[in-house]
C-alpha cells in the first residue's frame, strides 16, 4: 500500500469482532467476522492476514489496537501479535 502505514483496530464484541484498518485517521476497509473464543492464536493470524492482503497492508502495517470484552479471545490476540507481529507496536485498551 503507497503512502502512510495502516493501523489495525480491532474490536472483540462476544458475538462480533469488527476490524478497520485505518489510514492517516480514515477508514479505508473494515470488517466484522464472528467471535469464536475456540478460534486459536494461528486461526486469528490466518483470518487477519487473509483481509489484509488484498488491501496491499498485510506487510505494511505501522501498529496494532485492540480492545475486547471477551477475556479468552483476548490472550489469544496478546499471543498472536506477539507471534506474529513481533515488530509492530501494539496497544490492548
Amino acid at each position: 500500500m503507497p503512502g502512510p502505514s495502516p493501523l489495525l483496530c480491532a474490536d472483540i464484541g462476544n458475538s462480533r469482532t469488527t476490524l478497520g484498518l485505518l489510514v492517516d485517521g480514515e477508514v479505508t476497509h473494515h470488517w466484522r467476522v464472528a467471535t469464536d473464543e475456540r478460534r486459536t492464536v494461528d486461526e486469528w493470524a490466518v483470518l487477519i492476514r487473509g483481509l489484509l492482503v488484498p488491501t496491499g497492508a498485510a506487510d505494511d502495517l505501522r501498529g496494532l489496537a485492540v480492545c475486547s470484552t471477551v477475556p479468552a479471545v483476548l490472550h489469544e490476540w496478546r499471543q498472536m501479535m506477539v507471534d506474529y507481529h513481533p515488530d509492530i507496536p501494539h496497544v490492548v485498551v
